[in-house]
């Protein structure tokens, strides 16, 4: 961003900013937009992966290996974009685990990194059945609760 703007950008600017309309989303913080907009990316990925391709795919890795393709691609070409384009004051830089702008190689970081995540949850969400004693298929693997520990 640009520090010292002519006075014909900072006239262009207020201009602009007369016809924007101040309403009820540009009173919530960045930080729980961003928060939600994570929150509902993973639990649509759970939803999805989870519960849509939990009957068809064998085997629990599988299932963990695709989900983490999908989410590491939708949030590198959707969730991020997103975040970045509500931005106002620069802070999606704190909500995105790696984006850089114009740059394709940031899609193969991102799946690895959602693949770390989804791995890790997978075998979290395993050692805790084990530890309670539950042999309930889906338990804490449905959207809402995956997507609040995932996020």
């Amino acid at each position: 961003m640009k520090k010292n703007k002519t006075p014909e950008e900072k006239k262009i600017e207020k201009e602009a900013d007369t016809y924007q309309k101040n309403g009820f989303l540009s009173k919530i913080p960045f930080s729980i937009k961003a928060i939600l907009i994570k929150y509902w990316f993973f639990g649509a990925v759970c939803f999805f992966v989870f519960m849509g391709l939990g009957l068809n795919v064998g085997s629990n890795f599988d299932l963990t290996l695709i989900a983490g393709l999908v989410s590491g691609s939708i949030f590198d070409i959707a969730c991020y974009n997103i975040l970045i384009i509500i931005d106002k004051n620069n802070e999606s830089k704190y909500y995105l685990y790696f984006k850089k702008e114009k740059c394709w190689w940031s899609l193969f970081i991102n799946i690895a990194v959602h693949l770390g995540i989804f791995f890790a949850f997978t075998y979290s969400v395993y050692f805790f059945k084990k530890a309670t004693g539950t042999e309930a298929h889906w338990f804490l693997r449905e959207p809402l609760t995956s997507a609040l520990l995932l996020s």
